[in-house]
């Protein structure tokens, strides 16, 4: 799976870091990490989890930028940022169509 070297989000920019080590020392397969900028995904990933687990950074970079991710406990932020991840993977046609306006 293929990422971009650098993510937008809301006016800061984040390095995007392809790791073989996520698993293995943090159990997961992605991190966002606000302070030095990064989102983290570990290698090897098949294309569909790749695919939500950027989407999934990338969500906590926004909840982030948007202040909102200190409102909310930790389960409350995985949750939301986990289901808007989940939808745009399984409606990704739907929204590739929408956004570049074909029919």
């Amino acid at each position: 799976m293929r990422y971009p070297k650098k993510q937008n989000i809301y006016g800061v920019s984040y390095t995007v870091e392809v790791k073989d080590d996520l698993i293995e020392k943090y159990s997961a397969t992605g991190l966002f990490n606000w302070k030095e900028k990064k989102i983290q995904l570990q290698k090897g990933m098949d294309v569909e989890t790749g695919q939500k687990t950027y989407l999934h950074e990338c969500f906590h970079g926004v909840l982030h930028r948007l202040g909102i991710d200190v409102l909310l406990s930790s389960e409350m932020n995985e949750l939301i940022v986990d289901g808007m991840a989940t939808f745009c993977t399984e409606e990704k046609k739907n929204l590739i169509s929408v956004l570049s306006n074909k029919k």
